[in-house]
């Protein structure tokens, strides 16, 4: 018995120890996939790696504001990547940080499969709109 416990603990070790390759730096084209606009905002949406893949993929958004033309920072910004055609999202929760000049930086986008995603967009604080940019996964 114990040369069974020992061979574990030496497959648990192994296991929690083994390498992977580290994620690929961001890197977002200076031209924007797409533009969408809201009824209140206009948003450019970019994608590291452009195009996405299936996968976990980081999702960068520029917002203005329509009436002014001005990058507008300190909104509240909840994402849902969802796949109309199946009726489902994902279970990973996108996580949005504020950059400045408008930037938004969307992480943990999880395109678990292929096909037609939508990134259901919900602004909320000085500005309300929502929005929803979509991408073709292969």
């Amino acid at each position: 018995m114990a040369p069974a416990l020992a061979l574990a603990g030496t497959w648990w070790s192994i296991s929690g120890c083994s390498s992977h390759e580290a994620d690929p730096p961001l890197s977002f084209a200076a031209q924007p996939d797409m533009v969408v606009t809201g009824s209140a905002l206009s948003v450019e949406v970019r994608a590291s790696p452009d195009p996405p893949w299936e996968g976990i993929v980081a999702i960068e958004l520029t917002v203005t504001n329509i009436g002014e033309a001005t990058a507008q920072d300190g909104l509240n910004i909840a994402m849902v990547p969802w796949m109309p055609a199946h009726d489902h999202g994902t279970s990973l929760v996108p996580v949005v940080t504020a950059e400045s000049n408008g930037k938004y930086l969307v992480t943990d986008v999880d395109f678990f499969m292929a096909g037609h995603w939508e990134l259901q967009t919900t602004f909320s604080g000085s500005a309300m709109d929502y929005v929803a940019p979509a991408y073709d996964v292969q």
